[in-house]
């Protein structure tokens, strides 16, 4: 007999009996199974793609920034280490005035720099000067003539660099 299975007869892969019914099994199930597998990974390629691309702009901006940063601390730190030489300059040739040996000092400033100050020579002098602040350090000379007039006793700067 034909359509009808014995119990003993196992049907084909394709076949299902449900309720004494026999019906083909659909073949669209697994087709769409493996479409939806293909779909979500073309979606976590395409994220991992994406996200790959966000990652560099993010990495490339935040170098620029880091970058603007530390440029910004060099040219303040080198504006605090002028100002605090010149104030160390100053303060030289004030000693030089008042104490004609003076050979060595040192200052704290306001804004935590330390300058040394070294002098060396008969006439001119050779001033050198060396400011800390923070990690940054700098090296400056100068030179300066004495000259006595009647009592009062002038340096007058002759050159000044940094070294």
């Amino acid at each position: 007999m034909q359509g009808v299975l014995s119990s003993g007869d196992l049907p084909p892969a394709d076949i299902i009996i449900k309720n004494d019914t026999i019906m083909k099994k659909p073949t669209f199930c697994q087709n769409d199974k493996k479409h939806i597998q293909k779909q979500g990974s073309i979606a976590l390629i395409s994220l991992l793609i994406i996200a790959g691309f966000t990652l560099l702009i993010v990495i490339g901006i935040s170098d620029a920034n880091i970058s603007t940063g530390y440029e910004t601390l060099n040219t303040t730190s080198q504006k605090i280490s002028d100002y605090a030489a010149e104030a160390c300059l100053e303060e030289a040739m004030i000693q030089l005035e008042t104490h004609e040996n003076f050979i060595s000092g040192s200052l704290t400033l306001e804004n935590d720099s330390i300058c040394s100050i070294i002098i060396s020579g008969t006439n001119p002098k050779t001033i050198n000067i060396e400011v800390r602040y923070d990690n940054y350090a700098q090296h400056f000379q100068g030179e300066a003539s004495m000259e006595q007039i009647g009592q009062a006793k002038n340096v007058k700067l002759l050159n000044w660099k940094e070294i």
